[in-house]
């Protein structure tokens, strides 16, 4: 995820495809703990395509923690346990 990049009081956005519902429901908790804040989600359709897609202003609203973005490997390490 990008967020971790945004300077506070920037602004990301999201371009995401049908499922955004599902991958909303797994990505809002990290979006609040990297300060971030979503307050609406557009939905759009493409010609000669199928399904919604959606933009997703992400405010950022508070400093990223100093944990964060995580280095590959402690990513990796928490996977295998």
């Amino acid at each position: 995820m990008s967020l971790p990049l945004v300077k506070p009081g920037g602004l990301m956005l999201a371009f995401k495809g049908p499922d955004v519902d599902k991958e909303m429901a797994g990505a809002q908790k990290m979006i609040g703990i990297l300060g971030g804040q979503i307050d609406t989600i557009w939905s759009y359709s493409l010609p000669d395509t199928e399904g919604q897609f959606s933009l997703i202003p992400i405010a950022k609203i508070a400093a990223t923690p100093v944990d964060y973005p995580r280095s590959y490997s402690i990513i990796s390490r928490k996977s295998a346990d």
